[in-house]
C-alpha cells in the first residue's frame, strides 16, 4: 500500500484496507511463511477475489476484503452488511 492511499474502513465489519492487503500478502506467500511487502491495491484485489472464488464455502473475512478492496480501487457501491 503506498503512502498516498487513504486507510479505507468497512462500514459494517471491523475491517480496514490495511487488513485486506496483509490478508493477501499472506495468501501470495502462502502458510507459514513471512509475507513480504509490495502488493499494489489491483494485485491484492486479484490475489483475494482469486482466493474466494476458490472457496467451497462461504468466507466473510474474503468478501470483507474483496469490498475494502474494491472501494479503494475506486469502485462504488461496493459494501454490503
Amino acid at each position: 500500500m503506498s503512502a498516498q492511499t487513504v486507510e479505507i474502513k468497512h462500514p459494517y465489519h471491523d475491517y480496514c484496507l490495511t487488513q485486506a492487503m496483509e490478508l493477501a500478502a499472506q495468501i501470495k506467500a502462502g502458510p507459514g511463511v513471512k509475507p513480504g511487502a509490495g502488493l499494489s491495491v489491483a494485485e491484492a484485489l486479484k490475489i483475494v477475489s482469486e482466493e474466494r472464488r476458490g472457496m467451497p464455502h462461504v468466507w466473510i473475512t474474503g468478501r470483507v476484503a474483496e469490498e475494502v478492496l474494491r472501494a479503494a480501487n475506486g469502485e462504488t457501491g461496493c459494501f454490503t452488511p
